[in-house]
Parts: structure tokens; C-alpha cells; sequence
């Protein structure tokens, strides 16, 4: 059983821990037409800092780490990437998110092929990556949270990914990820802590469109579709998440748009189903 302040000790942890992690590696990174790809991503787990308005403040706080591969010219590499995201109840009063976090962190091996003109700016790419992701959810500040408020997922992933060339004034990429999970807990009656037993299966597929205009200005449209097959301690999810908006690099890539969300919430309620529409506004290094 979760004492009322553990998940405050939990948050603090994780997020001092994210600081000093953000503080201690590399700042080059994968080339920057893949890493762009992923950060205007719609999915709801996206390497960025944002702030987003759905009924409620949402904000999110990560980032992707190399360990090997940090050159924009690998093509082979390995990288961790922590999340956190504090959120709050749909209509709350409060402006500041706080009520609930939810903890992710991701290491992948990855590797990359590209074809056509040479350059990385000019090519063609497919990506292929194996990753082991864990997410834990919790209740932060509620003095109204249920006794049962913690949630887990760990899983296997498969992540293919490809785009066409970058140099093109219209760019479309796709991701398909296949999610293997294990000692998972969503059920929203069961004390997850005792009940990490499920075996299922999950996934999602990514697809990001970019037109370049004025200025290196882009407007993108992107979409998130994901789902996981329920089971005994797994709820059934399924969500359709879409982006529209513009993005320039200054200082990191800077990013504004307006979201539609449809279907299972993240975080401790994954049970409900949502039919929203927002504001985001995002930046990435």
C-alpha cells in the first residue's frame, strides 16, 4: 500500500534525477532531421518541454540523451530518454499542474540507414530501433486521490521508422512501434504493487507531414495512433491524437499548434474516454 506522501517523494526524485541527467551528457544528439520528426510528434509521449491546455494545464518535461551515437553523422547508437508530466483533473481551477505526474523513461538501441544524394540534410532515411520502456503513474498533491492511485507499464519495442528526403519543401514521415508488455498494472480496482503478472500486446503508429515556407517557418500536421489489448490488469486503450501547427529553430526548435484528442486518457486514467481539443505550445534542443 502507498503511503499519502510517497508519491511526492517519488516526483522529487525523478525530477532532480532528470536535471542532473539533462546536465551530464552530450550536447549533440542524432541528426536533427530524424530528431525533429519525433519532437513534432502528436503521441502523448513526445521528447519535449510543452505546455499544453486540454480542460486542464498539462506540462512535460524531457529530452533525448545519447550514450553512443551522438554525432549527426551516426548511424548507430544508443540513448536514453527520461519524461516526466504533471497534470492536473479536466476543469480544474488550478492553472499550474500538480494534482498527478506520470514517470517514463526509454533506453534504445537504434540504427539508421539513408540513401540518395550524400548529406544528411539530402538523404532518404529508415530508422530501426529496440527499446525497453517503463512509465509509472501517480497521484502528486490530491488530497482527494484514491488509495489505488498508482499505475505501471513496461514493455519491448520494436520501432521502425522512415522519412523522405529533408531537402524537400514537402516532407512526410511514418513510425510504426509494436510493444510487447510485461509486468504491467492499469486496472483502476486492483493494487497494482501485488499485480504485476500481465502479458499483452500494444502499439502505435506516428504519422508527421512538414511544409517548409518563408524564412525556414514550418507548418506540420502530425497524428498519434496507439492502442494496448486489455487483460486482467491491463484496460483496454485506444487514442487518436492530432496536431496541427508551425515550428522554426531559435535557440532549439520552438513550436506552436492546436490539438484534437480522442479516446483513452494517459496517466491514472486510462480507463476514461476523452473527446478533447487544445493548445500547445513546445520546445526541444
Amino acid at each position: 500500500m502507498i503511503s499519502g506522501t510517497e508519491p511526492r517523494i517519488r516526483f522529487r526524485f525523478d525530477l532532480f534525477t532528470l536535471i542532473l541527467l539533462f546536465q551530464g551528457f552530450p550536447a549533440l544528439a542524432e541528426s536533427p532531421t530524424v530528431m525533429a520528426v519525433e519532437q513534432i510528434s502528436a503521441s502523448p509521449d513526445a521528447p519535449v518541454f510543452g505546455f499544453i491546455w486540454r480542460q486542464a494545464p498539462r506540462a512535460t518535461l524531457a529530452a533525448t540523451l545519447p550514450i553512443l551515437g551522438s554525432d549527426p553523422d551516426s548511424t548507430i547508437g544508443l540513448r536514453i530518454t527520461p519524461f516526466v508530466e504533471l497534470y492536473n483533473r479536466p476543469h480544474a481551477a488550478l492553472v499550474l499542474p500538480n494534482e498527478n505526474w506520470r514517470g517514463r523513461v526509454t533506453g534504445e538501441l537504434w540504427r539508421l540507414w539513408t540513401a540518395g544524394d550524400k548529406g544528411a540534410a539530402a538523404e532518404r532515411w529508415l530508422r530501426v530501433g529496440l527499446a525497453y520502456e517503463h512509465e509509472s503513474d501517480h497521484s502528486s498533491v490530491r488530497g482527494n486521490a484514491p488509495r489505488l492511485a498508482f499505475r505501471t507499464l513496461n514493455d519491448l519495442n520494436v520501432r521502425v521508422s522512415a522519412s523522405t528526403s529533408p531537402a524537400r519543401r514537402l516532407v512526410a514521415s511514418a513510425e510504426l512501434d509494436s510493444r510487447l508488455f510485461v509486468f504491467s498494472c492499469t486496472q483502476p480496482d486492483i493494487e497494482c504493487l501485488n499485480n504485476l503478472k500481465a502479458v499483452s500486446y500494444g502499439g502505435s503508429l506516428d504519422v508527421v507531414s512538414q511544409l517548409r515556407f518563408g524564412n525556414d517557418w514550418h507548418a506540420f500536421w502530425s497524428m498519434s495512433l496507439s492502442w494496448i489489448v486489455a487483460n486482467a490488469e491491463l484496460v483496454s486503450e485506444l487514442r487518436l491524437v492530432s496536431n496541427w501547427g508551425v515550428w522554426k529553430r531559435r535557440g532549439g526548435m520552438w513550436q506552436l499548434f492546436v490539438l484534437a484528442y480522442l479516446g483513452s486518457e494517459v496517466g491514472l486514467d486510462r480507463d476514461k474516454s476523452l473527446q478533447q481539443v487544445g493548445l500547445g505550445i513546445r520546445w526541444a534542443p
